[in-house]
């Protein structure tokens, strides 16, 4: 399927947005890599519904005024978006990491959703449990924080950091600085306001994820409600190491949101 490739303007920058498929509108963001290369997880999405990519402000090709420095300016951000790209009608939204970090901002400000995915994401804070650290290891080291299996962690990186990627790979790892440095990776006033997650959500979770282990995808998803699936042999980037896992639970939990949401026949009527 084509991926196409679009500008919209906001007040705070320019958007790039990708698209591939067809269907009821599926947003996904991106986590503190960015995402330069188009990974199998979203081509799956994609054979049931039109999913949406932007580059996060500040990240790839989008750029972000000198006010988005928090990132709960990120989901301001990104609320403006989808009322540009989808004025009437709400949208399924998924995010990892940082990613999943804004569409929790998102959520608790009353985004229009019909659904939230949550993969691997970033925004709380356990007592007790340590997290990795992705900004202070060298390249080296990467693949075996990020992926459970070395080897595809580096062909992954390979890829996404080729000299055609060089620019925008620094640009990401500044701009996920300027917004995740300290406090890492969190926001200590965010758990107090999940309350206010109201759409069906799922918590997808790599079973060996070393930057945020699993303790904390089983606290996100008990402080939101959320189910929780726990992906095997999958590190932190679980939609990379196991895209079809992954991709079959989020399908899955967009099913499920469907369904319900679908009257049953003649339920007007009392039948």
């Amino acid at each position: 399927m084509q991926i196409t490739e679009s500008i919209i303007e906001l007040e705070n920058g320019s958007l790039r947005i990708r698209r591939q498929g067809a269907g009821t509108p599926l947003v996904f963001l991106h986590g503190a890599h960015g995402i330069n290369t188009w990974p199998r997880y979203l081509e799956l999405l994609a054979a049931r519904h039109e999913v949406i990519v932007p580059d996060l402000p500040g990240f790839g090709r989008s750029t972000a005024s000198k006010t988005t420095t928090r990132v709960h300016d990120m989901a301001r951000v990104m609320l403006d978006m989808i009322d540009t790209l989808s004025p009437d009608a709400a949208v399924d939204l998924a995010g990892h990491c940082l990613g999943g970090w804004v569409a929790l901002e998102m959520a608790v400000r009353g985004a229009p959703l019909r659904s939230l995915t949550l993969l691997d994401s970033a925004g709380i804070h356990v007592d007790g449990i340590r997290k990795g650290d992705f900004f202070i290891v060298s390249p080296g080291e990467l693949p075996a924080l990020l992926f459970a299996d070395p080897q595809v962690g580096e062909d992954w990186l390979q890829a996404e950091t080729t000299s055609e990627f060089e620019s925008a790979v620094f640009q990401n790892r500044q701009m996920a600085a300027r917004l995740a440095w300290s406090p890492r990776l969190f926001d200590p006033e965010l758990t107090r306001w999940l309350r206010r997650v109201s759409v069906p959500t799922r918590v997808i979770w790599g079973e060996h994820n070393q930057i945020l282990p699993l303790a904390m995808g089983e606290a996100l998803a008990q402080r939101t409600g959320a189910s929780l699936q726990v992906i095997a042999a999958a590190g932190h980037l679980a939609f990379i190491e196991q895209a079809d896992a992954c991709a079959e639970a989020t399908l899955a939990h967009l099913v499920e949101v469907s369904a319900r949401r679908t009257p049953a026949p003649n339920a007007s009527l009392g039948i």
